[in-house]
């Protein structure tokens, strides 16, 4: 077991990380460490995608499984540039007709420098 904070892993060993709606269990004081983590452990030119919910930055809400954040791309943006990242791409939805989610949607495609 791992801590996305103290990854077992040496500097460069991978290629690409998906951080798909795990981030939104973060406190968001530790979401620059975590950051910092992902590029270290990162090659240059690897990729990041982190999946999240869309909504004001750092505001909890209430989720079944553990406490959770909302991020918004603009301050996830500025958080993955002081880690070492560029950002290749941005995406947002809202609720589709029927589905269960009541929470907009985004991610963001991020490159390590």
């Amino acid at each position: 077991m791992a801590s996305f904070r103290a990854l077992p892993f040496e500097d460069g060993s991978f290629g690409g990380i998906l951080a798909w709606y795990s981030l939104i269990h973060t406190p968001p004081a530790d979401v620059p460490a975590v950051l910092a983590e992902f590029a270290r452990v990162l090659r240059p030119g690897g990729g990041l995608l982190l999946g999240f919910f869309d909504g004001a930055p750092r505001e909890p809400f209430a989720h079944a499984i553990a406490p959770a954040w909302y991020w918004s791309a603009e301050a996830l943006i500025e958080l993955l540039a002081d880690a070492g990242f560029a950002v290749d791409g941005v995406r947002r939805r809202g609720r589709e007709p029927g589905e269960i989610s009541a929470r907009p949607h985004a991610d963001i495609a991020a490159i390590r420098r």
